[in-house]
């Protein structure tokens, strides 16, 4: 991501963004289809939400060059369309969300490495090589807490969309009492009391904290395995820095 006078977009940059422009299009208009379908409303918001974020992310590497002239390197947007096509197909349109269990903590430990991936190749278009070195683990350090202040900026839109449209992305209600996993609090299939018997339980009336705090968590090793990640890529394994000595 380097500031440069030449700003042309390289054809591999060129294909990621627009196979990433066409299947978050589609993705997003098949969230419009699911909007005009009563059981799948929730559903069909969530997927043209987090698709429209997809196909704003197609033209980024565009924007960036034109405003700021920067070439965002194609490993930055492999990950960024990646963590986007992974939430919005099997995520919200397979409603993987809901059916594998370790999914959501997945994404999480995925988002965290790649954010502040992301955020550290930022850092290094903006300051000089000899100052990375100096200070490099003071900037490792400054991207990891920028990535969790992304990640609370995340939870909140996760909070103002659920209020919005009575979705679940806090995932506050369990799966089993949603209709067909769609996402969404409107109609619930389970009785009132069975839904008021679970949330007398501790595992109920905690059941959006744990969630909550999981998500965090698992971001939060995400960014502390690239930091390890790139703490061995700049010092180097000892056991082949000894060989090379010898």
């Amino acid at each position: 991501m380097r500031a440069s006078k030449k700003t042309d977009e390289s054809t591999s940059v060129r294909v990621l963004n627009s196979i990433a422009f066409i299947v978050f299009l589609g993705s997003a208009l098949f969230g419009i289809y699911r909007l005009f379908q009563p059981d799948t409303q929730a559903s069909g918001i969530l997927v043209f939400l987090v698709a429209m974020i997809g196909v704003l992310a197609s033209f980024l590497s565009r924007i960036a060059r034109r405003i700021w002239k920067l070439n965002i390197p194609f490993s930055v947007l492999l990950i960024l369309h990646l963590f986007i096509f992974l939430a919005v197909i099997p995520g919200e349109i397979f409603h993987f969300y809901y059916t594998v269990w370790w999914w959501d903590v997945f994404l999480h430990l995925f988002s965290g490495f790649g954010i502040t991936f992301i955020i550290h190749k930022i850092y290094q278009a903006m300051l000089s090589g000899e100052k990375i070195k100096k200070k490099s683990g003071f900037i490792a350090l400054t991207a990891i807490f920028a990535s969790l202040g992304v990640a609370l900026v995340w939870e909140v839109i996760e909070f103002s969309v659920d209020s919005m449209f009575q979705t679940n992305m806090q995932k506050f209600i369990p799966a089993e009492f949603l209709p067909h996993a769609t996402g969404s609090v409107v109609e619930l299939t389970g009785t009132d009391h069975e839904i008021a018997e679970f949330y007398s339980q501790p595992d109920g009336y905690r059941y959006a904290l744990v969630d909550s705090m999981e998500d965090h968590l698992s971001y939060f090793v995400g960014a502390i395995l690239w930091a390890l990640g790139n703490k061995l890529e700049t010092t180097g394994f000892p056991a082949f820095r000894r060989k090379n000595k010898a």
